[in-house]
Parts: structure tokens; C-alpha cells; sequence
């Protein structure tokens, strides 16, 4: 994956399970900063490499340039929701880093 063009703290971003009933998912909402207007930016699983951790989400930023766009510093929100195992206790996001997964109350 190439070097991200926007500035995304780890610290504005969270991760929260939510139950089903049948299934567990993790809500992964985030804010990062694009140096210009009109970027569009998603999250999708990534391969965790050779060794396995089956307690970690692993995601990566898709982040798309526009054509044509201003150049002014401008917030992105991310908020993707994904199945997970019982297992999962943090996300990983590539040029993130490491957010656990909060349980619900």
C-alpha cells in the first residue's frame, strides 16, 4: 500500500462491538485530515500477514484523490461497520496503528 496523503491520529478514532443477536460486529468510526477537498476515503480488510492474530481486525485506509480539488486542509469522517469474531479485541489500521475494541455497557 502506498504512503497516505492525509493525517489520520490514531486517537480520533474508535472501535465498538455491537451484538446482533446472531452475529458480532465492530463499528470502526474515524476523522482524519486531507490537504485537499473532494477525497474520498474508505476502510476494508487487509491480509494480517504470515502470523495469525485472530484478536486483531486488521484495516486499511483507501484514500482516492480528486481530479480536481482545492487545495485546502479539509476533515474526513470514516465510519464502517465489519463482522467479526468473538475473538476481536482491537483494530488495526495500517498508518493508524492499534484501537481496542470497546464492549457495549
Amino acid at each position: 500500500m502506498s504512503e497516505l496523503l492525509c493525517a489520520w491520529p490514531a486517537s480520533d478514532f474508535s472501535a465498538v462491538a455491537i451484538y446482533t443477536g446472531e452475529n458480532r460486529l465492530v463499528r470502526v468510526q474515524g476523522r482524519g485530515s486531507c490537504p485537499q477537498t473532494g477525497f474520498s476515503v474508505t476502510l476494508e480488510a487487509v491480509n494480517p500477514g504470515i502470523v495469525p492474530e485472530p484478536h486483531r481486525l486488521h484495516l486499511g485506509l483507501v484514500e482516492k484523490a480528486p481530479a480536481n480539488g482545492g487545495y485546502q486542509i479539509t476533515d474526513v469522517e470514516i465510519d464502517a461497520t465489519f463482522d467479526v469474531s468473538q475473538e476481536v479485541t482491537e483494530v488495526a489500521i495500517r498508518g493508524v496503528g492499534a484501537i481496542p475494541v470497546q464492549e457495549p455497557a
